[in-house]
């Protein structure tokens, strides 16, 4: 953070959309890996991150974000 010290806005968008085979069954590991990135793990891995940072900070803000893919799906991928 030496290097960003000034950072005062997160904006955290973390989303991945791996295509496959929509009419197929769904590979485990473009499961796991698409709900942990989209949904889980990644997006709150930042934040934590960043956290002590930003609550030093006089005025900061966090932006979390979502894929509209989360919306409007499409067909050609599963999850």
């Amino acid at each position: 953070m030496e290097e960003y010290s000034d950072l005062n806005i997160l904006f955290n968008n973390t989303s991945i959309m791996v295509t496959d085979n929509p009419e197929g069954v769904i590979e485990e590991d473009v499961l796991n890996l698409t709900v942990t990135t989209n949904l889980l793990l990644e997006s709150i891995r930042m934040l934590s991150a960043l956290m002590e940072h930003m609550k030093s900070k006089k005025e900061a803000i966090i932006i979390n974000t979502a894929s509209v893919f989360g919306f409007v799906p499409i067909a050609r991928t599963t999850v």
